[in-house]
């Protein structure tokens, strides 16, 4: 929404569960690279959701309910990691994986009740 300093459009992005992280930050051609151009920037999330349906097998709705999201955040994930892949691939970019944010921090835990007494409670 205009004026409210979020800086982006939608609702907030929900945390995704991803069930192996890559395991190399970067992919790309063979060193001495051919051009210039900048490596292309896949998510983790899109990394898992080509993951689970590409490699795995799993149907999106499978894939969504392990990733802990909609269909429709799950398949915006794919459809994104894919044409992201395949942008590298024909331009000859490397791809690097950038890392999985942090996880929220707990909520804080409820403050321990009162006893009895300090209720005004006959003990």
């Amino acid at each position: 929404m205009p004026g409210r300093g979020y800086g982006r459009r939608g609702r907030k992005k929900l945390m995704r569960f991803i069930g192996v992280p890559p395991p190399y930050p970067l992919y790309g051609p063979p060193l001495p690279p051919q051009t210039d151009l900048p490596p292309v920037d896949v998510l983790p999330e899109e990394i898992e959701a080509m993951r689970l349906v590409d490699l795995l097998g799993l149907t999106q709705e499978e894939a969504a309910h392990r990733m802990g999201i909609s269909k429709r955040a799950f398949w915006e994930d794919l459809k994104s990691g894919r044409r992201k892949v395949i942008q590298a691939i024909i331009e000859g970019r490397p791809i690097r994986i950038l890392p999985a944010p942090a996880p929220p921090p707990p909520p804080p835990s409820p403050p321990p009740p009162h006893p009895p007494w300090a209720r005004g409670e006959p003990t």
